[in-house]
């Protein structure tokens, strides 16, 4: 590597988990790339629908204070 190469900065890790009532996981950032955002909603966490929406929301907000946006 030449010695006026720029290194590349390092990767944002912009996983994150929004726990519903139980504690349990209600939604989960898996990836963000390029190409989309892959979002996990596992079964059986407790929460309703409307808190299962609330919690996308906030990953959205949380991605977009990131600079990520799906726009």
């Amino acid at each position: 590597m030449a010695a006026n190469a720029v290194k590349a900065p390092a990767p944002v890790d912009l996983r994150m988990e929004i726990a519903g009532p139980h504690g349990r996981p209600v939604v989960a950032v898996k990836a963000v790339n390029r190409q989309g955002i892959t979002l996990h909603l596992p079964m059986a966490s407790g929460a309703s629908d409307d808190a299962v929406a609330e919690a996308v929301l906030k990953v959205l907000e949380g991605l977009r204070e990131n600079g990520i946006s799906v726009k």
